[in-house]
């Protein structure tokens, strides 16, 4: 489906002035309930929810993330929440990767991976505020991007007993990273009919570590990668 604002371009020619028509890709609220419905492989919609123009809320992890905690506004989007290769853990624990993506109702055509802090555990609100937390930049879900955020795979921002289990492991070193394009991607398929035409990556301190892996193991998947102030020395900042 395809909504949105037609615009008109003239051309001068020798014979006549031509008219092109321009359209602005959109999401709208009947297409945000519908994702709920979406058939991907091991992934679970669990929830959608249609926002409209207002206030961004405060981000929880903003400390670890050093996302910005400048006030901001988005446009009217789809939030779709949602849980990959939900399994029993070799611990006995529940487990699955959960996400959050943000589509807005007049697309830029570009998608940004918001990148985690800290040991993750938990997902932020997927807007795209720029690092660090002292910037005053536009967020990206404000400027017409597609913006996705996730947990990595387990539950608790300082619980590091999903050690224990290593696909929990091997999600959080960096293959939820995939895993969430891959799934937000298909869903940006369905939202707009289309795939972005640019993707990045963007990430400060844990989540510049997984831009770092990003541009190792998934280099096809993004045009640009931000890595700010990358935590790769993790056993030495065990203690904090």
């Amino acid at each position: 489906m395809v909504a949105g604002i037609t615009a008109f371009a003239e051309k001068a020619t020798n014979k006549k002035v031509e008219k092109k028509s321009v359209v602005f890709i959109g999401a709208t609220k009947e297409k945000c309930m519908s994702l709920k419905n979406s058939k991907i492989y091991q992934t679970e919609i669990t929830s959608t929810e249609w926002k409209e123009e207002g206030p961004l809320e405060e981000d929880a992890n903003a400390r670890f993330s050093g996302s910005s905690t400048a006030k901001a506004s988005a446009p009217a989007h789809c939030v779709v929440r949602g849980e990959i290769e939900k399994r029993k853990g070799a611990d006995g624990k529940d487990y699955s990767i959960g996400f959050e993506l943000r589509l807005p109702s007049k697309w830029n055509n570009k998608f940004l991976f918001q990148g985690g802090g800290g040991l993750n555990g938990t997902v932020s609100p997927a807007v795209g505020k720029a690092r660090p937390s002292g910037s005053t930049a536009t967020p990206a879900l404000t400027r017409g991007y597609v913006v996705v955020s996730t947990d990595s795979g387990h539950s608790g921002s300082r619980d590091t007993s999903f050690a224990k289990d290593q696909q929990a492991v091997l999600n959080y070193a960096f293959q939820s990273t995939g895993k969430v394009t891959n799934v937000a991607k298909q869903l940006i398929e369905i939202m707009y009919s289309s795939q972005p035409k640019h993707s990045y990556f963007m990430g400060c301190s844990n989540g510049g570590r997984e831009a770092m892996q990003a541009a190792m193991y998934y280099p096809n998947e993004f045009d640009g990668i931000i890595a700010g102030n990358p935590g790769f020395q993790i056993i030495k900042s065990s203690d904090w």
